[in-house]
């Protein structure tokens, strides 16, 4: 199969795409610390590379089409490029959620060193619902749920829902008149996080 030099381009283009989407939808849900062009250039590239090798069948069949340079051709290229990346980016997620490196690496006697860059990113990464107590630094205390509606930023949160704290033992009762809570960088001291929201006994 001969390659023209605007063919080049674009294999080039779906060669390097793969990478930056398995990279993205990883930082999307494992939040890693800051990185240099560099550094993610390298990613870019290995993750192509990896994404290229799994579906080296895939290609391999399609490369064999006749008429290289026609629109169903890029199409069908295109759209296996893009859910084939996207499929090992969930891979990647999944293994790196369900911590399966870490029981591996451990039973090895090995240290694991996660890249999840705190604590803070690590809990809020899972994504999980659940009722939250949070103290402030002045000791004010807050209640409130974190779930699909909320968001954690750096440092700072966003609950969807504030509750009111009543008698001991009982159910805390959702402040109606509040469509949601946000709570600035710095002024959290602790949060709990609880299975239901009842009050400490």
């Amino acid at each position: 199969m001969q390659i023209t030099s605007l063919e080049a381009v674009f294999y080039m283009a779906l060669f390097l795409i793969p990478g930056f989407i398995i990279e993205n939808i990883i930082r999307a849900t494992n939040p890693v610390g800051q990185q240099n062009s560099q550094d993610l250039f390298i990613k870019y590239l290995a993750y192509s590379i990896f994404s290229f090798v799994f579906l080296w069948k895939i290609y391999s069949f399609i490369f064999e089409y006749p008429n290289s340079f026609c629109i169903p051709y890029w199409i069908v290229l295109i759209i296996v490029s893009l859910i084939g990346s996207s499929v090992i980016g969930l891979i990647f997620v999944w293994i790196h959620q369900g911590r399966f490196l870490y029981h591996i690496i451990s039973k090895l006697g090995l240290k694991y060193v996660d890249p999840t860059p705190s604590a803070w990113d690590y809990v809020f990464s899972k994504q999980r619902s659940n009722f939250v107590l949070i103290t402030l630094v002045n000791g004010e205390k807050i209640f409130g749920r974190y779930a699909a509606q909320s968001f954690a930023g750096e440092n700072d949160i966003f609950l969807e829902k504030k509750y009111d704290k009543l008698e001991n033992g009982k159910p805390w009762r959702e402040d109606l008149a509040v469509e949601g809570l946000y709570i600035a960088k710095g002024q959290i001291a602790k949060i709990e996080f609880r299975k239901d929201g009842e009050n400490e006994h």
